[in-house]
């Protein structure tokens, strides 16, 4: 038995061939879904009857807008441009400029630094140790 043929077959069938098939005309449920596509197709290409008066009217509209001066492009507006484009860049500058550096740390505290540094390095215990030993230690 030949499986009937799904909306998407038919638009293709529709579209990318003439029409013959035999399935289409051995099974009625096929050939009507067939033929009732085929009408839609035709009632969706036929012309739209407009009258000329009709066009002729919406040229003239299309016209007396394109004569009018555009009330939106008004010369106070273009006048606020360029400054905003100045305050713009220069808030731009503004903020671009580096931070000054901060103030220079003696030298003296630099020294203490490296002093304690260099002391803890030279503990041969690491400091986490005392604690783990305290742990373990016997009570006298």
């Amino acid at each position: 038995m030949n499986r009937h043929y799904s909306d998407d077959d038919l638009i293709a069938r529709l579209y990318e061939s003439d029409g013959q098939d035999s399935h289409l005309e051995s099974c009625a449920d096929c050939g009507e879904r067939w033929r009732a596509l085929q009408i839609r197709r035709k009632d969706a290409v036929k012309p739209v009857a407009i009258s000329s008066a009709t066009l002729a009217a919406q040229e003239g509209r299309i016209l007396a807008a394109l004569s009018k001066p555009q009330s939106s492009m008004r010369p106070g507006r273009l006048m606020l441009a360029p400054a905003l484009a100045a305050a713009l860049l220069a808030v731009g500058i503004y903020f671009s400029q580096p931070t000054p550096n901060p103030a220079p740390v003696s030298s003296e505290s630099d020294a203490q630094l490296f002093t304690d540094i260099y002391a803890m390095e030279q503990e041969l215990e690491p400091r986490a140790v005392v604690p783990v030993r305290a742990l373990f230690e016997e009570e006298r």
